[in-house]
């Protein structure tokens, strides 16, 4: 009997991949969708930003 109670023992701070997974595969719609939400709002506002283009150039001529 003792030995049956050993193998029963699991951790309070063990972690489930297997329930992630699930979890995750239940919820792949919301993140699918929190994702495309947050390319398509990237896209709009760098498509609104004015286009600022800005060069400098310093010529030094040395004369000997």
């Amino acid at each position: 009997m003792e030995k049956e109670f050993k193998k029963e023992i699991s951790f309070e701070d063990e972690i489930d991949l297997y329930e992630l997974i699930l979890i995750f595969k239940k919820r792949i719609k919301y993140v699918a969708g929190v994702f495309v939400l947050g390319v398509f709002i990237a896209t709009v506002v760098s498509f609104l930003m004015p286009n600022i283009y800005q060069a400098r150039a310093t010529l030094w001529v040395d004369f000997f």
